[in-house]
């Protein structure tokens, strides 16, 4: 057995006949209406404060409440409920014109079964709105919450919207104080940079192109931020707006900057111990020459101040290093007999 499809139904109607001649056609087509039939303001008031509703269904024409002042009233209560007027007086003039003010339908009274694809069709665009609505409200919440500031904003240089994430990297205490804000005079360290930025016009409108940036805090302090940037555009293709990411990056340039000098102090230290340690055994060289030669020389030898002044000057230049040359054994090497230890 089918299932029927559940319905809250407000009826707007005079007619204790005519209601159930319209519930009776409503249950033959597979609904399970549950409804309230109400024919005053007051009564239709304290209705739609009672229950949601899914659909009202309303007479064109009655004696103390007409069908468009329901319609006004349901208007006036900002409430997203389908209204469908059903008459048997309705102009068609009337209802061209009641569908332009925002009635979904009007259906004779003697054309009751036209009124059931005109329900399923409202039903299925109420949930349909409500998704929409459901799905907006998540994103906007993701929005709201997101760690990274999100913003658009007008070729010209406004804000449309922010999130808080961007109003803290702005150092301001809501989205609403980016929106007095110019782009290139408040926010861009130099506003010809945005001006720069803005001149290349090669954002796409389906990717986020990557730039960085400078910019000012509200106290002055300059951050990098790096931006995630998508141009939305119209038929002309011309840039409605820009729709950004922004991240405060400048701790990361700040770590990367002294992380490169770092490694270039490494990379001088690596060069500079080289050096020594060839200057070491080049002076190791010379030092035990010296020495093999005053072993050499007769004690009266005028030489032998010769080569003590360069044994000297030797060990001098040793002392310019952390650690000079230091002579252990006689060896076989290329220079000398005497090798270098460290």
């Amino acid at each position: 057995m089918t299932s029927r499809v559940p319905l809250r139904l407000l009826l707007v109607e005079d007619s204790e006949t005519d209601a159930e001649l319209l519930v009776r056609e409503l249950k033959r087509s597979g609904f399970a209406p549950q409804f309230e039939r109400v024919q005053t303001p007051a009564a239709m008031t304290a209705a739609l404060e009672r229950h949601p509703w899914d659909l009202v269904v309303g007479d064109y024409s009655m004696p103390q409440f007409s069908g468009t002042a329901a319609f006004d009233l349901l208007r006036e209560k900002g409430l997203d409920v389908p209204f469908i007027f059903v008459s048997g007086t309705i102009t068609e003039e009337t209802a061209v014109r009641a569908m332009r003010a925002g009635a979904k339908d009007c259906v004779r009274k003697g054309d009751l079964r036209r009124l059931v694809p005109v329900i399923e069709r409202e039903l299925r665009e109420s949930e349909e709105r409500r998704a929409r609505r459901a799905a907006e409200a998540s994103y906007a919440a993701l929005v709201e919450h997101a760690p990274v500031g999100i913003y658009r904003s007008t070729p010209a240089g406004r804000f449309l919207s922010a999130n808080p994430a961007a109003a803290r990297i702005l150092g301001y205490e809501s989205p609403a104080d980016l929106l007095q804000l110019d782009l290139g005079r408040d926010v861009y360290a130099d506003a010809a940079e945005r001006q720069r930025l803005i001149a290349l016009d090669t954002y796409p409108d389906r990717e986020y192109a990557d730039v960085e940036a400078s910019w000012k805090r509200k106290d002055g302090r300059r951050v990098a931020v790096q931006l995630s940037v998508r141009a939305v555009r119209d038929a002309e293709g011309r840039v409605e707006f820009y729709e950004t990411f922004v991240k405060d990056v400048t701790e990361q340039r700040r770590l990367e900057t002294q992380l490169v000098q770092a490694q270039k102090m490494e990379a001088v230290g690596r060069l500079a111990g080289g050096i020594a340690h060839d200057f070491n055994n080049l002076l190791t060289v010379i030092l035990s020459y010296s020495d093999l030669l005053l072993e050499d020389l007769p004690a009266d030898d005028p030489r032998r101040d010769d080569v003590v002044e360069i044994r000297k000057a030797s060990e001098g230049a040793g002392a310019l290093t952390p650690a000079g040359p230091r002579r252990t054994s006689r060896g076989s090497g290329p220079y000398a007999p005497w090798a270098t230890e460290f």
